[in-house]
């Protein structure tokens, strides 16, 4: 019995359907990028931050130290409290 699989689109290798998602708008029914390729990865680049206000990746030096959050760091970036005033 031949195993239903496929190849990945972007790792390019062959895995089982199992580790693809639904699509309903493909033609066989699965997403073309497996599981692996498609959960998000990890910042590799400690030094950035995504602003929760204005979306953009930024330097940590870029926003106010805070002793309120886990990570030390206000949510929003310099700019946008600097605008907020």
């Amino acid at each position: 019995m031949l195993e239903s699989g496929k190849n990945c689109l972007n790792c390019n290798e062959f895995k089982n359907v199992k580790e693809f998602r639904a699509n309903s708008k493909t033609d066989d029914g699965y997403t073309k990028w497996c599981y692996d390729c498609i959960k998000p990865k990890e910042n590799t680049n400690s030094s950035l931050k995504k602003c929760s206000n204005c979306k953009n990746m930024r330097k940590k030096t870029s926003f106010f130290e805070t002793t309120k959050r886990s990570d030390g760091l206000t949510k929003w970036c310099k700019f946008c409290h600097a605008k907020r005033k």
